[in-house]
């Protein structure tokens, strides 16, 4: 439940870093991807 809790922070980070030009658009396209499967997974353990 946590980790569903975070989800919001993580994409923020995400487009804050792509934003600041540490990441590319390739890198922040990888990443969400990541964090889709990460919700996902998680989603489906609560239920």
């Amino acid at each position: 439940r946590f980790s569903l809790d975070a989800m919001p922070g993580k994409q923020m980070a995400i487009d804050a870093d792509l934003s600041a030009g540490l990441i590319n658009e390739a890198e922040a396209k990888s990443r969400r991807r990541e964090l889709e499967d990460e919700s996902t997974f998680f989603g489906a353990m609560d239920g």
